[in-house]
């Protein structure tokens, strides 16, 4: 069986995911409640004799809204290639926007995201890998990547690494973890840099999603940084 169009509208996910009997609950519940727009276009699928799906499709403005511990994003494209259990997306964006309300305070905003992801479903597990991905906008310049295993009633089990480069020291309390982080520590931080810039720094992250920050030492997280002429505002006058 093939299908092909030039174009449809991601809306229809949401209006078809219930009468999907391959999707398992949880599933069908991601895909509804994250209220998917945007478009596919040059969509091209086929099924096998036995079931089995190839599908590529070009994806276009794309947005997802956030889901439970899950980020959303708008403004996503790219192209999306699937063969039976792997797929890939090749992320292509321009003024890309990140929403994670379980861990941003604001909305991320990037003028710049590239790179891609690769998803295998192994037994009852899926592998999402990112190889790397080059993140921009005018305050940091990073690279991502990250190994992530999804299991069914389990949280993500993540291994992250990001390198960044060249941030304004005053923009830094902008993509602090707050959410998740000691109110305390957010307030300090949030008026501790005035002047300078990080010159190069990396954070590494190892442990289940749910977990994160690890109080419970469970997981790992970790950030150094380079700074070049900080001016540091240790205790309010």
């Amino acid at each position: 069986t093939v299908f092909q169009t030039n174009s449809l509208p991601l809306t229809l996910l949401q209006r078809y995911a219930p009468l999907l009997p391959s999707l398992h609950t949880k599933q069908q519940e991601l895909i509804t409640q994250t209220e998917p727009a945007g478009r596919l276009n040059a969509v091209h699928v086929e099924i096998g004799d036995e079931g089995k799906i190839r599908a590529t499709a070009d994806i276009e403005d794309a947005q997802f809204l956030p889901w439970k511990r899950y980020p959303g994003v708008s403004g996503l494209n790219g192209h999306f290639v699937m063969n039976g259990s792997a797929a890939e997306f090749v992320v292509d964006s321009q003024d890309l926007v990140m929403t994670w309300p379980h861990v941003f305070r604001q909305p991320l905003a990037m003028e710049r995201v590239s790179g891609s992801v690769l998803m295998n479903k192994l037994h009852e597990q899926w592998r999402i890998t990112l190889n790397p991905l080059e993140i921009a906008n005018k305050d940091i310049q990073a690279t991502l990547s990250f190994d992530s295993w999804i299991a069914s009633g389990e949280s993500p089990l993540l291994s992250l690494q990001a390198q960044f480069k060249n941030i304004p020291a005053a923009a830094v309390a902008a993509y602090l973890p707050a959410n998740v982080m000691k109110q305390t520590a957010v307030r300090w931080l949030d008026n501790a840099f005035s002047d300078g810039r990080i010159v190069t720094g990396r954070a590494l992250l190892h442990g289940r999603l749910a977990e994160f920050p690890f109080r419970q030492r469970h997981g790992h997280f970790e950030v150094e940084f380079d700074s070049e002429d900080v001016t540091l505002n240790y205790q309010d006058k």
